[in-house]
């Protein structure tokens, strides 16, 4: 995705003809990088131009979209809601609408009800009627297959490689492959041979990202594919009108969403926990099956990395951190961040994120901090960093302050592996605020879960101020993962196969209610 500055675009002969190079395969930002990052909202000449009437809707889309991408990118995501809004007011591009709705999810005031009911109007506005003939044609293509009982095909739509490729290739070693035999069919771009090792037991790779969604959908009929699992979210192209399509007599939504797709033709959502819901998501989620299944990774790399004494014991003053994605930190996270930084004297706070790369970012944030009184040498902002350095960076880390609403997952299981303590903050009105939470749960350490932001600014500064609890927290936490067996590959494996023997025999319960 190519970002280019208003520097490269001084004119709008400019910017029109660089989307016409560009054939709609790429976003373009027509604004002022340095503009943006030093100031505290989105300037007033962008706005301007969004708004003029002669931007036709052709460049509006992109240009909203560039906006949304862009904000999020810096954290600044809750000041364009408005253009969001607009985008799905304008907007009939199914991958733009869920991209932009994936984003609303990171906002405090977008409930998952609301969220559910917008993807169900992208379903009616871009695929109810729009598919209707071609969905008829794999319908009829599909009629004569037929579920086994034995060598059941599952496909999985896989965008991302690294991080899923891996989990689904230690399923591939411990599900049962008399029972059930994987497919990828594959949407990026091209991987490596270092990847490709990770389907050694996949029966097939498929490279589909050139093809129509049709041509995908015969090909996947043509496999005999009996299961098709969304392996990656709604984001990745194609993917919601492959599974509108209907190619697979079951199909499942998992591995990286949590709410409604929107779709009737998804029949099964994977939860870990109904608990982890929010009651708005259970109540919109009434028309498709629930099933649970954890799935869980971390880096080999990490695995043998070990874990150094307490920094503070050390240092004598607390290190805050947070690791995770700049999308999720949002101005009412900062300035919660620097009510507890206010509150532990000669408290320091380490980020890490490729945003970092820009003077100007950093120097926006460094300036939010100095008012309230935090100076510059207590902020270490840091570029994202490679797997192990990643990890090892947690060692340097006494507590993690989780992002809110939208919490950690995966960035949390890695800092309780490393011995650091999180503090989070969940209200129980989004889904998205329980995931960290689910995380200590099973790791026996609710007492690191607040249910408001008070609550939490408290836990975080009465654990700042006990360095031998932090001190224990760093020897136990690793052992409480793995007794929790929570990265068991294993286990989550054999989870895994029986919700897939579960989704099995409820459509063939519903097949033979039918006949």
């Amino acid at each position: 995705m190519k970002i280019v500055s208003v520097n490269a675009l001084k004119l709008e002969k400019d910017f029109r003809s660089q989307f016409q190079r560009s054939e709609g395969k790429e976003y373009s930002l027509f604004c002022d990088i340095k503009e943006l990052l030093s100031g505290k909202s989105i300037p007033e000449s962008l706005i301007q131009f969004c708004n003029k009437d002669g931007l036709l809707p052709k460049y509006r889309e992109p240009a909203l979209m560039s906006l949304t991408l862009f904000a999020g990118s810096f954290g600044k995501l809750d000041e364009i809601q408005s253009y969001i809004e607009e985008f799905f007011k304008i907007s009939n591009n199914p991958a733009y609408l869920h991209f932009a709705l994936y984003h609303l999810a990171y906002l405090e005031n977008y409930s998952d009800d609301k969220l559910n009911k917008l993807a169900k109007l992208v379903y009616k506005r871009c695929f109810e009627k729009q598919l209707s003939k071609d969905r008829e044609r794999i319908k009829l293509l599909t009629q004569a297959l037929v579920i086994p009982s034995e060598k059941i095909q599952v496909g999985f739509l896989v965008h991302s490689i690294t991080a899923v490729g891996t989990l689904l290739g230690s399923y591939c070693e411990h599900v049962d492959n008399n029972k059930y035999q994987f497919h990828y069919f594959y949407l990026g771009k091209e991987i490596s041979d270092k990847h490709l090792n990770l389907l050694y037991n996949c029966r097939s790779y498929n490279r589909i990202l050139e093809k129509d969604s049709l041509k995908i959908a015969e090909e996947i009929v043509k496999k005999g594919i009996h299961i098709l699992i969304d392996s990656h979210g709604v984001i990745p192209p194609n993917c919601l009108e492959i599974f509108s399509l209907k190619p697979a007599p079951i199909q499942l939504s998992t591995f990286g969403y949590w709410a409604s797709t929107g779709l009737p033709q998804i029949d099964f959502l994977n939860i870990v926990n109904e608990k982890l819901l929010s009651q708005d998501s259970l109540n919109s989620l009434q028309e498709q099956t629930l099933l649970g299944c954890h799935y869980n990774h971390i880096a080999k790399s990490a695995l043998l990395l070990e874990i150094k004494p307490t920094p503070c014991l050390d240092r004598k003053y607390i290190t805050f951190g947070n690791l995770g994605k700049i999308i999720k930190i949002n101005t009412t996270v900062l300035k919660t961040w620097a009510r507890i930084l206010q509150a532990v004297p000669d408290s320091h706070l380490i980020l890490s994120n490729n945003a970092f790369k820009i003077p100007d970012y950093c120097k926006y944030l460094l300036e939010f901090f100095h008012q309230y009184g935090i100076s510059e040498d207590k902020i270490h902002l840091l570029e994202s960093l490679v797997t192990e350095q990643y990890h090892e960076l947690y060692n340097q880390i006494d507590i993690i302050l989780d992002s809110f609403p939208f919490t950690s997952s995966s960035t949390a299981i890695d800092c309780l592996w490393m011995g650091a303590p999180i503090i989070t903050r969940c209200t129980g009105k989004k889904t998205v605020e329980n995931f960290t939470k689910e995380i200590l749960t099973i790791c026996k350490t609710p007492e690191l879960i607040a249910t408001d932001t008070e609550e939490y600014i408290t836990k975080a500064v009465e654990l700042a101020n006990d360095f031998s609890r932090i001190d224990n927290y760093k020897k136990t936490l690793r052992d409480k993962l793995l007794e929790s067996q929570f990265l068991n590959q294993k286990i989550s494996a054999q989870n895994f196969e029986k919700m897939l023997d579960e989704a099995v025999q409820k459509t063939k319960n519903k097949s033979q209610a039918i006949s």
